[in-house]
């Protein structure tokens, strides 16, 4: 079928990305290792720059772990859909690279992730997935990644996700935002869950810059925030951490079982940053709110 490659190595998957005549690549059973054979065509990320669908028959695992640093997959620019692969074993240290962002994917694109599963990925920002172009995510993944600062499972800036049916779990950021750091962009997150992620703030969710995240279906728990980042430690915000941010909850959406050393546990705002504000919309059945506080300039709507 013209437009239709099928690939099932490294070497041809990464040829199949950059040919422009591939717009539709199934991608055959088997653990593919990014840059197994360190030659120079190798030694960087899969990389794509163009209209693509990368679809997996069977179980395929795209793994980098053979060399760092790297991501395992760049997307630069073009619309962009991955289907049912685990991406795993991205890694950039503190230092030593000019983008230690996303360890698992880093997205300048439009980027579909549908049936896929990202672990095991280790970056400055975004262990996962760092994004700053146009974001969709369903039914997917996102577990054991670790960020050095912001974001383990997602770093998303300046533009809009949209998730549903996605799973946030078991990530570790070193100062916020264990499942989702979000600045300066809208994120609608349904039917998903964040549980069990850890950071020294917002070990859920952390927002800032006017950052807005819509919650509808959706569980924030067992998230821990283990406080003493600078001049936030007394506001520790396991669950969610507002920093001049906006959440909106609705439609059954949970925060509970959350755990931090203050104040905060489920919510927690910034009193030093006006604007933060929970709205939780018409009380519908199963609306909870932990334990949270409100300060000064700063509106909170139980």
């Amino acid at each position: 079928m013209p437009g239709v490659c099928t690939v099932d190595s490294e070497p041809t998957l990464r040829a199949a990305l950059l040919n422009a005549s591939c717009a539709y690549v199934r991608v055959m059973d088997g653990w593919y290792t990014i840059g197994a054979d360190m030659s120079p065509l190798n030694h960087a990320a899969l990389s794509i720059s163009r209209n693509l669908t990368l679809v997996a028959e069977g179980r395929v695992v795209l793994d980098a772990s053979a060399e760092s640093p790297r991501h395992v997959l760049r997307v630069d620019s073009g619309h962009v859909r991955i289907e049912n692969i685990e991406l795993t074993g991205g890694y950039f240290g503190i230092t030593g690279s000019n983008v230690p962002y996303g360890g698992g994917v880093f997205n300048l694109g439009h980027l579909t992730l549908i049936g896929c599963r990202l672990t095991n990925n280790t970056a400055f920002q975004g262990g996962a997935i760092f994004n700053a172009g146009g974001l969709t995510i369903e039914n997917t993944s996102i577990v054991n990644n670790t960020a050095w600062t912001l974001g383990a499972g997602v770093y998303h800036a300046r533009s809009f996700l949209m998730a549903s049916n996605m799973v946030i779990e078991a990530n570790v950021a070193m100062h916020a935002g264990g499942g989702l750091a979000a600045a300066a962009a809208g994120v609608s997150i349904t039917a998903s869950q964040l549980t069990g992620n850890t950071a020294s703030i917002g070990g859920g969710l952390y927002l800032y810059k006017q950052a807005t995240v819509v919650l509808d279906r959706t569980v924030v728990s067992r998230n821990i925030a283990t406080g003493g980042f600078e001049a936030f430690e007394k506001a520790a915000g396991a669950g969610i951490y507002l920093a001049a941010g906006h959440t909106i909850l609705q439609n059954q959406s949970r925060i509970f079982g959350n755990v931090g050393p203050v104040k905060g546990s489920g919510i927690s705002v910034y009193n030093a940053m006006p604007g933060g504000v929970v709205y939780a919309l018409p009380a519908p059945p199963g609306m909870y709110l932990e334990s949270y506080y409100t300060c000064r300039k700063l509106v909170c709507v139980p």
